[in-house]
């Protein structure tokens, strides 16, 4: 390896300085130059490491970034097919796919964080109550605003909410009958569990927007009324990891999709050791 190049490439001072130190410590180690073969050297590397995807993808990209720096300093990159070649062979270089479904924890709320949300008095009572609904039955705001009052009936110790969700499916929530009373004193629905002051259906942009308006002004961070449904479906996964339960109870067309969202599994080092 060119120790001039190298010593080039480490004194750039961008986002990916730490990545190209790492990156040139594996080619010095090895006695690798900075080329192709190198980079498909340092690619399996990454891979067969255990770092998590985006730790590779970074890393990866980094070192391809690099390598696009030292082409240009050689004859080839003053040539349409010397460039073409280069873009063609860095294309092969892929990184890792990531699970894109999974809902990462930023994209939930803590307990203390819903609970500030449910007690803030600089929120509307009836937004409160929204949220308080969304967080503790998971559905999506299109559902709540279209319960029927018909719908709502008391079963054995809880009530049971009869739900009409994506592709017209139906299923079945269970809420304690103190959170229904709630909601009737709030909002006295004369046909929806929700209704307007006016007696009108709540409008589903309405409630999503004053709910992600409440969490910028109590929680000082972006969150949506899917941050309420992520955030019930996570904790519930974490309570009794009934996937399938859950599933059903989401309202999700299958299994997968919940096991993709919120199931993240990872062994430990307890799990690992086998004790042989």
């Amino acid at each position: 390896m060119d120790p001039k190049i190298a010593e080039e490439l480490l004194q750039i001072d961008d986002c990916y300085k730490s990545d190209t130190r790492h990156f040139i410590r594996f080619l010095s180690d090895r006695g690798l130059e900075i080329d192709f073969p190198g980079l498909e050297a340092y690619m399996r590397f990454l891979k067969d490491a255990g770092y998590a995807a985006e730790t590779v993808n970074k890393r990866l990209q980094a070192a391809k970034n690099r390598l696009r720096l030292v082409f240009r300093k050689t004859e080839a990159s003053m040539d349409v097919l010397g460039r073409y070649e280069m873009d063609r062979a860095l294309k092969e270089i892929k990184g890792v796919k990531k699970n894109t479904k999974a809902v990462d924890t930023d994209k939930t709320l803590s307990l203390p964080e819903v609970r500030l949300l449910i007690d803030s008095e600089g929120i509307p009572e009836r937004i409160r109550m929204f949220i308080r609904f969304l967080v503790s039955t998971g559905t999506r705001v299109s559902e709540a605003t279209g319960i029927r009052l018909k719908d709502v009936k008391p079963e054995h110790g809880f009530v049971s909410i009869r739900i009409v969700g994506k592709g017209s499916k139906e299923r079945y929530l269970k809420v304690t009958p103190e959170l229904i009373e709630q909601f009737h004193a709030v909002f006295h629905g004369a046909a929806y569990l929700f209704e307007t002051k006016d007696g009108k259906i709540y409008s589903r942009q309405y409630v999503s927007d004053s709910i992600r308006l409440a969490g910028r002004a109590v929680l000082g961070r972006k969150i949506s009324a899917h941050t309420l449904r992520h955030t019930f479906a996570t904790i519930q996964i974490r309570k009794n990891r009934k996937v399938k339960a859950l599933s059903t109870y989401l309202g999700h067309s299958s299994t997968s999709i919940t096991q993709d969202m919120y199931v993240h599994e990872e062994l430990d080092l307890e799990d690992l050791d086998l004790g042989i």
